[in-house]
């Protein structure tokens, strides 16, 4: 029984638990990751696992950046229209008529 449990072991993902709804955790356990292998890359099996994550990291570094650019602009965007109204709220009624 003990070698079927130690076997399923090695089936889960080992980062899921760890990095599950924390991108920002992703991405630093990602660029560890690639900086590590990136500098032992001069072994031939360390060039193997480099390369074979290279894509897939560049993909998700590219795909992060642009999810946080776009939250940065829905946020600025947010932001000038709540200043807009709070200067529609502090102008006079300049032209009414007092009726």
């Amino acid at each position: 029984m003990a070698s079927i449990t130690s076997s399923w072991l090695y089936l889960r993902n080992m980062f899921d638990n760890v990095t599950k709804n924390n991108y920002k955790r992703m991405v630093s356990m990602a660029r560890d990751l690639h900086d590590k292998l990136l500098r032992q890359k001069a072994d031939a099996a360390i060039l193997v696992l480099y390369n074979l994550m290279l894509a897939e990291f560049m993909l998700f570094n590219k795909s992060f950046m642009a999810v946080s650019n776009n939250w940065a602009l829905y946020q600025s965007n947010t932001l000038t229209v709540e200043n807009c109204l709070k200067n529609l709220h502090a102008k006079p009624n300049v032209g009414r008529l007092g009726y």
